[in-house]
C-alpha cells in the first residue's frame, strides 16, 4: 500500500512536470505579449528551458525517463503491474502522461515533437529573454554616525 501510494505520487509529479512544461510555454508567450514582468523571471525561465531540453535529450539519446523508472520500481515493490494493478488515481495520472500508449506511433513523430517544442522554447528564451537584475552600485561614501568616511 505504501509503495503504491509513493508510485502514485511519482506519477503525479510526472503530470506536474508535463503541465509546467506545456502550460508554462503558453503562459510565457501570453505574458510577454501582455507585458507581465514575472514571466521574465530568470529562475522560472531557466528551469522551464532545462525541463524541455532534458526531455528532448532523453528522447534523442534513447533513455527512459527517471520518473517512469522510479514509478515502475515502486509498483514492483508494491507487487503491482505497471498500469493494470495501479489505483484509480494512478491509472488516471498514467493515462494523462502516456496518452499515446498502446497506439502505433512513430518514433520520428515523437522525436520531431519533443525537439520541435524544445526549439520553440529556446527561441522564446532568446527572443524574449529573462530579465536578470543588474548589480547595484555602492554609494561613493558611506555615512557612519552622521559622518562621512574619506576613501
Amino acid at each position: 500500500m505504501f509503495f503504491s501510494f509513493l508510485a502514485d505520487l511519482v506519477e503525479a509529479s510526472h503530470v506536474a512536470f508535463l503541465i509546467f512544461t506545456l502550460i508554462g510555454q503558453i503562459v510565457i508567450l501570453v505574458g510577454v505579449g501582455l507585458g507581465w514582468r514575472w514571466v521574465r523571471n530568470p529562475w522560472f525561465r531557466c528551469i522551464h528551458l532545462a525541463c524541455i531540453l532534458f526531455v528532448a535529450y532523453e528522447y534523442i539519446v534513447g533513455i527512459e525517463c527517471p520518473l517512469t523508472d522510479l514509478e515502475v520500481y515502486l509498483r514492483d515493490l508494491a507487487g503491482e503491474q505497471r498500469n493494470a494493478d495501479a489505483s484509480f488515481i494512478g491509472r488516471l495520472l498514467h493515462r494523462s502522461v502516456f496518452i499515446f500508449e498502446g497506439v502505433d506511433t512513430s518514433h520520428w513523430g515523437f522525436l520531431v515533437g519533443y525537439v520541435g517544442f524544445a526549439i520553440i522554447v529556446l527561441a522564446t528564451f532568446v527572443l524574449a529573454p529573462p530579465r536578470f537584475r543588474k548589480a547595484r552600485t555602492t554609494a561613493p561614501a558611506a555615512k557612519v554616525s552622521g559622518q562621512t568616511h574619506a576613501q
